[in-house]
């Protein structure tokens, strides 16, 4: 004869996998980005430009320590630049990416923010291909543009 337990061998790991999933949701009463109710469009402009200029900040520390740094009297070697761009300012780049992508915009402004968000997400997969061309040129043109034309102004990747 089969008890219960040998019956339903999966439902105390589901019903605590339940427990879990379900435990993150609702709100907890802060400033959380991935709340259900999308931003109005100023307040997601806020949003986006705080997290730009956060990003900005640590990108110029990061800047100047590489030129601190730099074992030719302060002027630092393409090679020295490349590899502080691909380990410290593209992460930051990506962090920056899905912060915009995780924050809720206006109903009928969803469009204007995923391009931007997708133009930046293409520019940083370029970028991680070849992070020395960064030295040179910059591939974020196209969505510091569209975030500039959608009002963002502190977003210059």
């Amino acid at each position: 004869m089969k008890t219960k337990a040998m019956m339903y061998p999966l439902s105390l790991p589901a019903l605590i996998l339940v427990l879990v999933i379900t435990s993150g949701c609702g709100s907890s009463g802060g400033d959380s980005t991935s709340a259900a109710a999308p931003l109005s469009k100023a307040a997601f402009i806020k949003q986006a430009d705080a997290a730009c200029k956060e990003m900005e900040k640590a990108k110029t520390q990061i800047v100047e320590t590489a030129f601190r740094s730099a074992p030719t009297g302060g002027t630092p070697s393409k090679e020295h630049l490349a590899t502080a761009i691909k380990t410290e300012v593209l992460p930051l780049y990506e962090e920056l990416v899905g912060e915009l992508d995780a924050l809720q915009p206006p109903p009928n402004d969803e469009a204007s923010v995923r391009r931007f968000v997708a133009l930046y997400g293409v520019a940083l997969r370029k970028a991680k291909g070849n992070p020395a061309a960064l030295v040179q040129t910059d591939p974020f043109v196209k969505g510091n543009a569209a975030a500039g034309d959608y009002g963002i102004e502190s977003c210059g990747l």
